[in-house]
């Protein structure tokens, strides 16, 4: 996790470094951007035998501005489910892999607050999770269910609220994202010492902090040799 940190911080540091070789389209918060944000979990369905702590999340992706008013994006994340306090001692933790398609809003351009440098977008979508509960796969490597063996494979429906400062100089952008996880056709408790037999949904939560850099905004014209590509003669 702190390595992630720093590489978030170093990025930071690098584009504000060269922020007079970038040339930056102040128009460039439309077209193709990445991102990348680091935070924390709250929230997962267990039984009374855990008591879950807030837990690591992790989540990147690619998306496309098609106008200043909506776009979409394809994102990945990573989130830790561990205990605090657990009298199921075969509980050793567990980890949620996601993967979904989503469209975005810009609530701060429909609603016209013309807050210079300032954005707030409604995301919105579905895809894929997997929770893996380390110790019980171990115990069971024979399972028989579909899709990744011994994982609880559930549908993910996703949203959430992302406010944004936009940086002059730089084609990036601070980003502070609280998302809301639906997770539907989920078997097992977290714990996976219940069953939830397929019946509602369950849910957790994630608050991260990251960047977006905006690539239709960046022009290589005038980065400093080390970056430019190396001629063979």
């Amino acid at each position: 996790m702190k390595n992630i940190i720093l590489l978030v911080l170093l990025t930071i540091v690098t584009f504000t470094t060269e922020a007079q070789t970038i040339t930056h389209n102040p128009k460039s918060k439309t077209g193709a951007f990445a991102d990348l944000r680091v935070g924390t979990r709250f929230g997962g369905a267990v039984t009374d035998n855990i008591t879950l702590s807030p837990g690591f999340n992790v989540q990147g992706g690619l998306g496309y501005m098609v106008s200043k008013y909506w776009g979409f994006k394809g994102d990945i994340g990573f989130s830790t489910f561990n205990s605090k306090k657990a009298l199921t001692p075969s509980f050793g933790g567990s980890t949620a892999l996601r993967m979904s398609l989503q469209a975005i809003l810009s609530i701060s351009e429909v609603a016209n607050f013309n807050i210079k440098n300032f954005g707030l977008n409604l995301h919105a979508g579905f895809g894929i999770a997997t929770i893996k509960a380390k110790e019980w796969k171990k115990l069971n490597p024979n399972s028989q269910d579909p899709f990744i063996k011994g994982n609880d494979d559930v549908i993910d429906l996703r949203v959430g609220l992302n406010p944004q400062y936009h940086f002059n100089k730089v084609p990036l952008s601070l980003d502070l994202d609280f998302s809301f996880n639906m997770l539907a056709l989920q078997d097992h408790t977290i714990d996976r010492s219940a069953y939830l037999n397929r019946q509602g949904m369950s849910n957790f939560s994630t608050l991260s902090v990251g960047l977006t850099c905006w690539l239709s905004g960046i022009s290589m014209r005038g980065f400093p040799n080390r970056f430019k590509k190396i001629q063979l003669k």
